[in-house]
């Protein structure tokens, strides 16, 4: 028999599930709109250094 994955739990009459592999709250996924600003941060950034760099 060979253990390729294990798990635990620390919390006091807790249950591990089959196939659980991590812990069961959903990690919360970033909206559009952030994913939009950070990429038009970056896209600022890139312009202002590409105009410093021409000046």
């Amino acid at each position: 028999m060979t253990v390729s994955r294990w798990a635990y739990n620390d919390a006091a009459d807790g249950s591990i599930e089959v196939g659980q592999t991590s812990d069961p709250t959903p990690v919360p996924v970033p909206t559009p709109s952030t994913l939009a600003l950070l990429a038009a941060g970056a896209f600022g950034v890139r312009r202002w250094r590409a105009q410093r760099a021409a000046a």
